[in-house]
């Protein structure tokens, strides 16, 4: 498959999947409340984020597979991609394991100190939650070793099954819970085991496709060798996969601490509905991903500002009609109370999420070529500022003021570190490329010509 194939089969699960959750979270505000979907928020999120006990080695995973693929042809009689690559994935798979157990561990001794410092908090929804904590813990491993299998499928691509396993899970998670408190009620006390199951089916499906993919061929076998060069990758990849997602979580968890869980939809929704936005970039750099394994450092770099053309051409159009049509359609699907707290929001986080569209590309072609601690360097740049600005904004200027960060410190750092290789010309071509596309100069037949280019 090309590039573009592979960028339109991920791009058509995270439409699915936008679909999806347009259509719940009208019906979990309904059913469970300002405070309880705020509460299912987070725990939206922590499922969300405990991916990054992966410490990096699902990424680790699919640069190791996606190297080893064009070089090592199978032996006579041996079943294709069966090894060394069930080898690396069997290794990856066991320290994952290891990771999400010991994460898991610390979630159970340390949560309920946790809940009983969080003083905003009702004394239904600290015991709800209370209650919810070995559930929570349990999920913790099924979703480092979920990363793993997911990033064996990219490196080999295998996008078809991953997006399928991925989507099951989701839909499971979100339409779930919905049916059975339709049918024999309850809150969530119901909702957070129906989450824990369904991201276990999603583990089921990934480790069907990843055997018949030939990455978990018998016996299994554990390599020293192969897990020094994993966790040496990995641990540069493990600080993005932590820094980067602790930064994007870190807003709602502030207000939930500071404001009470009821505050959280207001926030999280639009930042929720914004970040679907991403679904073009983070198809396109998932399928570059692989594809920059087995290109030579040249290549790589006019690969990725041809997408990042590309990317500016396609989504600044998009991105500035959304900061003017995203009061009225706010106000359509949830109405217009809802919107008035929540619409500025949206707007600043509109901005925030162009740039790091645009830097999501030249971000995978630095950990592909054997480089995550180029990335690692740039995500820690960004936190000192951040956690500075993100305290004071939001006690000054309200929500909006949590949105504030992620526009003026992550805009400026992801535009000047995140591309390829003459950065200052590269960052101007895209500023004067997206100057272009919104104007009326900008025609369909130009921007076509440029997506044929690229593809």
């Amino acid at each position: 498959m090309s590039i573009s194939r592979h960028t339109g089969l991920n791009l058509s699960f995270n439409v699915l999947s936008l679909a999806v959750y347009l259509v719940t979270v009208p019906l979990y505000l309904q059913w469970l409340g300002k405070e309880g979907f705020g509460l299912l928020a987070l725990i939206w999120l922590l499922v969300t984020y405990f991916r990054l006990f992966d410490f990096g080695l699902s990424r680790a995973v699919t640069q190791r597979l996606a190297a080893l693929a064009p070089t090592t042809p199978p032996a006579t009689g041996e079943t294709p991609e069966a090894s060394p690559g069930s080898v690396i994935v069997w290794t990856a798979l066991a320290l994952s394991l290891v990771g999400g157990l010991a994460a898991a561990l610390a979630l159970i001794v340390g949560g309920p100190a946790l809940l009983a410092a969080w003083d905003t908090l009702s004394a239904g929804s600290r015991l709800a939650l209370l209650g919810a904590t070995p559930w929570l813990a349990a999920i913790v491993p099924i979703i480092t070793t979920s990363a793993t299998l997911v990033g064996a499928l990219q490196g080999r691509q295998r996008f078809l099954e991953m997006n399928v396993a991925m989507f099951t899970g989701l839909v499971l998670m979100q339409a779930a819970p919905l049916i059975v408190m339709a049918t024999v009620g309850g809150g969530l006390e119901v909702v957070i085991p129906i989450v824990v199951l369904a991201r276990a089916s999603a583990l089921l499906l990934l480790i069907v496709f990843c055997a018949r993919a030939g990455l978990l061929t018998r016996p299994a076998r554990f390599s020293r060798p192969e897990a020094r060069q994993i966790l040496r990758f990995g641990a540069w990849a493990g600080i993005s996969s932590i820094v980067s997602p602790l930064m994007t979580a870190l807003d709602r968890l502030v207000i939930a601490a500071s404001r009470g869980p009821q505050a959280v939809p207001n926030y999280a929704v639009p930042f929720q509905l914004v970040e679907r936005s991403l679904v073009l970039p983070h198809s396109l750099s998932e399928a570059l991903f692989p594809r920059y394994g087995t290109l030579a450092a040249d290549a790589a770099v006019e690969l990725s500002r041809r997408s990042i053309s590309m990317l500016a051409a396609v989504l600044t159009p998009i991105f500035v009609a959304g900061v003017f049509l995203f009061e009225p359609l706010l106000a359509w699907w949830l109405g217009a109370a809802f919107a008035i707290d929540s619409v500025l929001v949206g707007q600043l986080l509109i901005l925030g999420f162009w740039t790091n569209a645009l830097a999501s590309i030249p971000f995978a072609q630095l950990q592909a070529s054997g480089r995550p601690g180029v990335v690692a360097r740039i995500h820690l740049l960004e936190v000192l500022p951040y956690l500075a600005f993100l305290g004071f904004a939001l006690d000054r200027w309200g929500l909006a003021g949590a949105a504030s960060p992620s526009v003026c410190v992550r805009a400026r750092i992801s535009l000047s570190c995140g591309v390829p290789q003459d950065s200052a010309a590269a960052q101007r071509s895209i500023l004067q490329r997206a100057r272009y596309c919104c104007s009326a100069r900008s025609s369909r037949r130009d921007c076509g010509h440029r997506c044929h280019r690229w593809r």
